[in-house]
């Protein structure tokens, strides 16, 4: 309990000023504080009746020809080729996936012997044997 008593007279000591060092700090406040002073108490702005309606902008002309450019824009942009829809619908790409199938199953059903052998696709990569790239030797 002492120890409390101690503490609390220690805060209450460091914190309290002497009168003359408040009064002495008062009087050198910045040179912005007034005007920081007047806009926090909300002086000094206008009443909405006197804000301006805007006349003062720019001219209906200037800003008829500013959407007239974005228009403008807008329309290059939609009537660029590549922004055009796909000429192939979705029923284009099922009858070609089809015809694709219908081939394959042409090509299965084939008979051995019109099929390629062993020995012709040997016979082939033979060919290309010349052209292929050999492993380059570091020390050589």
């Amino acid at each position: 309990m002492k120890v409390r008593i101690l503490l609390a007279g220690l805060f209450l000591t460091g914190c309290a000023t002497p009168l003359e060092r408040v009064i002495s700090v008062a009087g050198d406040v910045p040179d912005w504080f007034e005007e920081r002073r007047a806009e926090v108490r909300g002086e000094g702005y206008p009443q909405l009746t006197e804000v301006p309606n805007g006349t003062d902008g720019p001219s209906s002309d200037t800003q008829t020809n500013a959407v007239r450019a974005v228009l403008a824009s807008y329309d290059n942009f939609f009537n660029d080729p590549r922004a055009a829809e796909p000429s192939i619908t979705k029923a284009d790409i099922i009858a070609l996936k089809e015809e694709l199938f219908a081939q394959f199953k042409r090509i299965e059903a084939l008979p051995e012997q019109e099929r390629i052998t062993e020995a012709e696709i040997e016979a082939m990569k033979a060919l290309f044997e010349p052209y292929e790239s050999k492993p380059i030797d570091p020390d050589g």
